[in-house]
C-alpha cells in the first residue's frame, strides 16, 4: 500500500501530505513508515510540507522582513518547531495576574 502511494511523483506526494497535515502535526508519524517517507517529510524537499503547515497557522514572516535579497530563505521546519515550542511553554506557564 505504501509502495503504491510512493510510486506517485514525490512533488505530488508532498503536496498531498501538506494538505493532510495542515491541522494535525502529529500526523508526521507517517514519516516513520519507511526511509522514503522520512525523506519526503524531513529531507531537503520536505520544506514544502513544513511551509504549507506554517503558513496555515501563522502569517508569512517574509512579508515583514526587509532584506536586500529577493530570494530570502527560511527554514520552515525549524521556525514552525520554534513557535510551537514557545506556545507550549506559554500555555504551561502559571497564570500571572497584574501586579498590585
Amino acid at each position: 500500500m505504501v509502495n503504491d502511494f510512493l510510486s506517485i511523483s514525490p512533488k505530488i506526494v508532498q503536496h498531498i501530505l501538506a494538505l493532510c497535515f495542515l491541522k494535525d502535526l502529529a500526523a508526521f508519524a507517517f514519516s516513520k513508515a519507511c526511509r522514503l517517507t522520512r525523506e519526503l517529510v524531513y529531507g531537503s524537499e520536505g520544506q514544502h510540507i513544513w511551509k504549507k503547515i506554517f503558513l496555515n497557522l501563522y502569517d508569512d514572516p517574509r512579508k515583514s522582513l526587509i532584506t536586500g535579497e529577493s530570494s530570502f530563505l527560511l527554514n520552515w521546519k525549524d521556525e514552525l518547531q520554534r513557535r510551537t515550542e514557545a506556545e507550549t511553554v506559554a500555555r504551561r506557564a502559571p497564570d500571572v495576574g497584574p501586579r498590585r
